[in-house]
């Protein structure tokens, strides 16, 4: 079982962290965020509370966690 990516954290991943984004072409990224590719069920819930932003296609939505290049799109979690 993969551990959480969040700094200091030692708790066992629930989650696999995705980032999600539909380009104009209809193209579709669906990859792992490499800035935090595994996250446990307390900081995914921190991780949503305290998203900023757009959270829709070609939107930018600021994370505490995920997401930390700033990438278009937004993050989404396949469990573990």
């Amino acid at each position: 079982m993969p551990k959480c990516a969040v700094a200091g954290c030692q708790s066992d991943a629930t989650a696999e962290v995705i980032l999600y984004d539909v380009y104009h072409d209809g193209s579709v990224l669906f990859q792992r965020d490499e800035t935090c590719p595994y996250i446990c069920a307390k900081h995914l819930v921190q991780n949503e509370a305290e998203a900023a932003g757009v959270r829709e296609p070609r939107g930018i939505v600021e994370y505490p966690h995920s997401n930390r290049h700033g990438a278009q799109g937004f993050t989404i979690y396949k469990p573990l």
